[in-house]
């Protein structure tokens, strides 16, 4: 029996066939086979071929074999496509068989999935209208418009899978307590994937609850001692957590108040400053969960921290003849996101193009492309002039449509933040930028793969012969601009830092701070690698206890210092999130000595 044959051809004189599953092998193994077996009905279909690859991200531009018939059924010669060719064809798409399309996940079900959980948020937002949306990263940011969009936050679901409960000390969120001060309670928005009975992700469902348990606990201590008034009633969990989790978590929370006491960036003081009495209370939503039944908590006793989830558990009546509902379909987008520069901010700028259902997904895949290079938006940056205030973004602003930079000042000397290219940028572009807008810095540090023609402007440049470590030094002016070819994106970048700090910190010593010079660190998100720069400059010149302090003589730094000086940093620069192999190399330099 000749296996089904498409109604549409990749090529004139091709007819592709969809050949029959008898396993569920991944991507890659399926690619291996196809280029292997001769039997047809061992392969995958092509549409199934569509379907893994959208669950495992870009494979464009990786040739294999292609088994076609002619439209007689007889077998021709194997042809070399590019998975590209395939993943692009429309006409596949609307020839899968209906048990195909129930797990086949296109941009459109994506894009319609997300604007149908909008819906929901936008409906608990309209009932509480007093609290502001908070975006548990990366996920949440999504299903929240720009225009409510308040904050962001970074709860991580793996903190709490059941037997690693944790309380995270670089992912500290301690920024949410003024916020929840000031509006009386905050809404903060994430989903899940789950298709099965789990309503809310673990960082809903306890990461969160764990974390304000934590602060209660500290709220309401004396010496440590928690109040005997306040008894259990300081973790609020869902009623879907059994006893056994709820039991284990709540022997932990003085072990993680502990761990956030030994930083010294927190107290019961400061807390009964900022909260008063009321506690910390969590309180669930999810789709379930009728409307009428949302009310305001806040009271004498209480701040509300609403977790919203907005994806549901899908159900048979969620799938139009327009798109198939997708439970957390903006979860990790780099997936299934043709662009890795497409953001929830691009996304929501330009919600009324993507969501025209005349728009193909060839269609979508082109616009998303278009979107993401920038081609549409001018761009912002800020820059520092006049800092008056610690650990807020300058608000002057200039337009470069190339360029965009938000820096964040540590201390005095000590300021880092994020630069971002809409393209590779010429030297001399970068420079005549970094002469306009940093004068005031004595050496400016920028991480990034993205400059190119330096080797052409040779007056004052120092290059590193070393191919597997170079870097760029130009001191042209009274500003020295410092290039590494590290990018945030990467994280094998983290490793090599270790070898980076030597050069930089020993080897170049053009880092004079004890003699109130200025540094600049700037990287391409801001969050991670100028992050450790920033972090190993206040850990050799600045005192533990006081990051705006000089410090006179040397001391010994062990892992507990560095989560300190960090936990400082990461109280600046809320989003500020070092890898574990950043923290590593970190390690690595000052304790391999």
């Amino acid at each position: 029996m000749l296996p089904t044959v498409v109604s549409t051809s990749i090529t004139s004189s091709i007819i592709p066939t969809v050949l029959k599953a008898t396993t569920t092998r991944s991507f890659s193994s399926c690619v291996s086979a196809l280029t292997k077996k001769t039997d047809g009905n061992t392969y995958k279909t092509f549409a199934e071929y569509r379907f893994q690859a959208s669950q495992v991200g870009p494979l464009a531009g990786k040739p294999f074999k292609l088994l076609t018939h002619d439209t007689n059924g007889v077998l021709m010669e194997n042809n070399t496509l590019e998975i590209s060719d395939l993943l692009q064809n429309d006409c596949l798409v609307s020839n899968l068989d209906a048990k195909t399309k129930k797990t086949y996940k296109t941009i459109k079900d994506r894009i319609y999935s997300i604007l149908k959980d909008v819906d929901f948020i936008l409906a608990v937002a309209n009932l509480l209208s007093d609290y502001p949306l908070i975006a548990n990263e990366r996920c949440g940011s999504w299903y929240i418009p720009n225009h409510l969009l308040y904050d962001t936050c970074y709860f991580k679901s793996t903190d709490s899978h059941i037997n690693e409960w944790d309380f995270s000390l670089r992912r500290l969120n301690l920024h949410l307590l003024d916020i929840i001060k000031q509006k009386h309670g905050i809404i903060i928005i994430d989903s899940t994937r789950s298709t099965k009975k789990k309503v809310f992700p673990d960082s809903l469902s306890k990461t969160i609850p764990i974390w304000c348990a934590v602060l209660n606990y500290i709220r309401f201590s004396d010496k440590n001692n928690i109040n005997k008034q306040i008894n259990e009633n300081y973790l609020f969990l869902p009623k879907s957590i059994s006893k056994f989790e709820y039991d284990n978590i709540y022997r932990l929370i003085p072990k993680f108040t502990e761990s956030l006491l030994s930083l010294d960036i927190i107290s019961s003081e400061r807390l009964i400053q900022i909260l008063g009495k009321r506690l910390l209370k969590p309180i669930f939503i999810f789709h379930d969960i009728s409307l009428d039944q949302i009310e305001d908590c806040f009271s004498d006793n209480i701040y509300p921290i609403y977790l919203v989830c907005a994806s549901k558990i899908p159900n048979g009546g969620d799938c139009t003849r327009f798109y198939n509902y997708i439970p957390g379909a903006a979860d990790d987008h780099e997936l299934w996101c043709p662009s890795s520069k497409f953001s929830s901010k691009i996304f929501w700028d330009n919600i009324d193009k993507l969501k025209d259902q005349k728009l193909s997904e060839n269609d979508l895949i082109k616009l998303i492309n278009f979107l993401s290079n920038g081609d549409d938006n001018n761009i912002v940056m800020n820059y520092d002039v006049n800092i008056n205030e610690l650990g807020k973004s300058i608000d002057n602003k200039i337009i470069d449509t190339n360029i965009s930079t938000q820096i964040n000042k540590i201390n005095e000397n000590i300021i880092v933040g994020k630069i971002s290219f809409n393209s590779d940028i010429e030297y001399g572009h970068l420079n005549n930028y970094l002469k306009n807008n940093f004068k005031c810095y004595n050496l400016v540090i920028i991480l990034t793969e993205n400059i190119i023609n330096i080797k052409n402007n040779n007056a004052g440049t120092t290059k590193n012969e070393n191919k597997r470590f170079p870097y760029y030094l130009i001191d042209e002016d009274k500003t020295k601009l410092l290039i590494l070819p590290l990018s945030s994106s990467n994280k094998a970048h983290s490793k090599k830092l270790r070898y980076y700090f030597p050069i930089v910190f020993d080897k170049l010593k053009i880092i004079s701070i004890k003699t109130k010079e200025k540094v600049l660190i700037l990287d391409e998100d801001g969050k991670d690698l100028g992050i450790a720069f920033g972090l190993i400059c206040l850990i050799k010149y600045f005192s533990p206890d006081d990051i705006h302090r000089l410090r006179g003589e040397e001391i010994e730094v062990n892992k507990d210092l560095v989560k300190k000086y960090l936990a400082q940093i990461i109280g600046i620069v809320h989003k500020a999130n070092p890898r574990r192999a950043t923290l590593l190399s970190i390690n690595y330099y000052f304790m391999s000595k």
